[in-house]
């Protein structure tokens, strides 16, 4: 049981220190195309966000782990001990559940979908940015998986929040 606890402990600290080395990565990846013109494509950025959800349930886990340690040590009165650990879990319960709203709700808004289309006869990516009532469409020229230039062609806005490049909703 004891070793159960302390390979939680060292799986959630070693998924810490990789979420932020990602985290790392990506705005170091930021700072050095800043002046180029060059942004990520969005699945990078959902990515991050997803990773940033990943770290916050990671984090709380690995405090809440190591406040339950902190108890063990200090065991004056079992009666105590069982009532910290329902709080703790009780509060770590909600605290997992308005993440997970909160994430849906931030992901919601930051899906930007991405299409491949033609326009002036360049090949270009059309970065659809839709929002409650109007919507708005960037291009972009494709550099590879991972980034990708704005272009001199002007965007779209348009009322409504829809996907003019989707063929599901055509």
């Amino acid at each position: 049981m004891k070793l159960n606890k302390i390979k939680i402990h060292i799986v959630t600290f070693f998924v810490i220190l990789i979420n932020l080395s990602i985290i790392c990565l990506y705005k170091l990846g930021l700072y050095l195309t800043k002046g180029k013109g060059l942004v990520y494509r969005s699945w990078i950025n959902e990515m991050y966000a997803i990773n940033i959800i990943i770290l916050v349930i990671a984090t709380l886990i690995f405090i809440g782990e190591l406040l339950r340690r902190k108890s063990k040590i200090i065991k004056s009165i079992k009666d105590k001990l069982e009532i910290f650990n329902l709080i703790y879990y009780y509060i770590f319960f909600l605290a997992i559940i308005f993440i997970l709203w909160i994430s849906l709700f931030w992901i919601s808004f930051e899906f930007t979908p991405e299409h491949i289309v033609y326009k002036d006869n360049k090949k270009v990516i059309a970065q659809v940015n839709s929002c409650l009532t109007k919507t708005r469409v960037e291009f972009f020229e494709p550099i590879n998986n991972i980034f990708m230039k704005k272009t001199n062609i002007e965007g779209i806005c348009y009322r409504g929040s829809y996907d003019i490049y989707d063929r599901k909703s055509n």
